[in-house]
């Protein structure tokens, strides 16, 4: 079941309640030592998706094995999902560096709707395989 969390962010300016730093930077951070926890896997891939035109719609397939978390770093988009039963057609929008959605390998998902400066990181549970991917969208009821 896909499912958005938020990740863990930080104040870059302020370190134990003492403002330290002028910048207006903030730190998103999924961990090494929990990051498996946060994200219910370790990453074995990491890649990013970029240079989108505005009408274009990517994916369109769901897995047999991967599980998937997208964060999306610039922009915006929309992430839509079937998982077959209890997540018909539900639309995620994905427009903050400390939002990561999570698709389990039975997501189907399709996205959309990209802005003109999306960027959007999939952090991966395992290597490539062209084997794992499911490319039949699941039958409407």
């Amino acid at each position: 079941m896909a499912r958005l969390i938020q990740v863990p962010t930080f104040d870059t300016r302020v370190k134990n309640g003492v403002v330290v730093s002028k910048s207006s930077a903030t730190l998103s951070v999924l961990g090494n030592s929990t990051l498996e926890l946060e994200i219910g896997f370790e990453p074995k891939r990491i890649y990013w998706l970029h240079g989108f035109t505005v009408d274009e719609k990517r994916a369109g397939h769901r897995h047999k094995k991967i599980k998937h978390a997208f964060i999306c770093m610039s922009g915006s988009c929309e992430v839509y999902i079937d998982n077959g039963t209890d997540q018909r057609g539900v639309t995620f929008k994905l427009n903050s560096q400390d939002k990561c959605l999570l698709l389990d390998p039975q997501d189907w998902h399709t996205m959309q709707k990209f802005t003109k400066w999306t960027v959007l990181l999939v952090l991966a549970s395992t290597v490539y395989d062209s084997h794992d991917y499911i490319y039949e969208p699941y039958k409407k009821s």
